[in-house]
């Protein structure tokens, strides 16, 4: 059986593992997001649209004056959206 000094430092050491995890797995998202921006800005039936959220802050704010990042665009100001074209056979056909 464990001792509670064993316990803790094995405690301890996951939760670092998992710290180190987080920060690599936000390192990959933000990767991903510079990414799908690149590709997102190349393609002609992409559109940026300033955030219908925060109005192209990034920010919004709380009932107490606060301001919190858009949970819309996350602090981008802008959103991607497919560019809308009607067709004889339908819209976006």
């Amino acid at each position: 059986m464990k001792t509670l000094e064993e316990l803790q430092d094995q405690l301890k050491s996951l939760i670092r593992k998992r710290d180190k995890q987080l920060i690599d797995i936000n390192k990959s998202q933000e990767e991903i997001n510079n990414l799908l921006d690149q590709i997102y800005e190349k393609d002609p039936m992409r559109v940026r649209v300033r955030c219908i959220q925060c109005n192209g802050l990034g920010y919004i704010k709380d009932n107490n004056d606060k301001k919190k990042i858009c949970n819309i665009c996350g602090g981008k100001k802008y959103n991607w959206m497919n560019l809308y074209v009607e067709s004889k056979t339908g819209p976006n056909k």
